[in-house]
C-alpha cells in the first residue's frame, strides 16, 4: 500500500470525482485503454481503498448487531432501524462489489497499455458495475 493510499481519508469521493474523466467508446462503455494509466492507477487505489473501508465496517456493523440482541429483544432498538441497516448493508455489499470490477478493469487496462499490447477488456461489465453503483 503506497502512501497516498494511507493518507487518503476520502476514498469514495476521490473515486466518484475521477469517474467523469474515463473515456466513453461506443454504446456508451467505458474506453479504458484510452484512458491514461495514471487515471486507471488513481481509479483503482480509490477503488481498491473503498471496498476495504466497506468490507471492514460491514464486519464491524455485524459484529455490534451480534452483541445487541438484547436491545433489539426488547424493542429498544425497533425493527424498523433493522430493517433499514440491513438494506445499507446490501447497498454496501453491491458498492463493494462494483469496485472490485472496477478496480480490476482499470489494472488490467493500465498493465495492457504498460505491455504495449493495449488493455481492451470486458469494459461493458465494468460499465454495468458502475452504473450499478
Amino acid at each position: 500500500m503506497d502512501d497516498d493510499r494511507r493518507t487518503n481519508l476520502r476514498p469514495l469521493r476521490d473515486l466518484v470525482a475521477h469517474l467523469p474523466h474515463l473515456p466513453l467508446g461506443s454504446s456508451d462503455t467505458i474506453d479504458f485503454p484510452a484512458a491514461t494509466p495514471r487515471l486507471l492507477h488513481t481509479i483503482a487505489d480509490n477503488a481498491d481503498t473503498t471496498l476495504s473501508t466497506i468490507h471492514s465496517g460491514l464486519g464491524a456493523i455485524g459484529h455490534l448487531l451480534a452483541h445487541s440482541a438484547v436491545v433489539i429483544e426488547d424493542g429498544t432498538v425497533g425493527a424498523d432501524s433493522l430493517e433499514s441497516l440491513g438494506f445499507l448493508m446490501a447497498e454496501l455489499g453491491d458498492l463493494a462489489a462494483a469496485c472490485l470490477v472496477l478496480s480490476g478493469e482499470c489494472r488490467r487496462a493500465a498493465a495492457g497499455a504498460a505491455s504495449g499490447f493495449g488493455g481492451d477488456v470486458t469494459a461493458a461489465a465494468a460499465t454495468d458495475a458502475i452504473r450499478g453503483c
